[in-house]
């Protein structure tokens, strides 16, 4: 269910710089994200996407699941805010309504979590901040 191509973000495009974040008066901010979009019904997702997460788990120390309108504004946020380096925020879906994205974004933490339940940094179960959300939200993953 891709669309729009996404404001800076694209296949293994680094988002953010020195200058960049200079010229819009923020901190700087090296997270890539990637563009991994499964272009699949929501109904049909979570099945799409098992062995690809899977695989995700096995490679990484941690995941971090979310949702966010604005995949650029929330990786500098993530940056900001957590202790641990993340080396990339892939984002992998793209929902119409907010709670679609609530929907998908419980049921990808449930599965992280049969998966390995350590690896998994959410603190909810997911869908908490969709509320906040209007018009296309993207599923994401940050990974460590």
């Amino acid at each position: 269910m891709g669309g729009a191509p996404l404001s800076g973000a694209g296949d293994g495009v680094r988002l953010g710089s020195h200058e960049a974040a200079t010229a819009r008066g923020s901190v700087e901010w090296c997270m890539q994200i990637e563009n991994g979009i499964l272009e699949v019904d929501k109904r049909e997702f979570i099945d799409a996407f098992a062995d690809e997460l899977e695989q995700l788990m096995n490679d990484h120390e941690h995941i971090y699941i979310g949702v966010t309108m604005r995949p650029d504004r929330r990786a500098e946020r993530h940056d900001e805010s957590w202790s641990l380096d993340w080396d990339r925020m892939l984002l992998v879906y793209e929902a119409y309504t907010p709670g679609i994205a609530a929907d998908l974004e419980r049921a990808l933490i449930d599965l992280a979590r049969d998966m390995d339940d350590d690896k998994v940094l959410n603190v909810g179960d997911g869908g908490e901040s969709a509320q906040f959300q209007s018009g296309h939200v993207f599923l994401y993953l940050l990974l460590r």
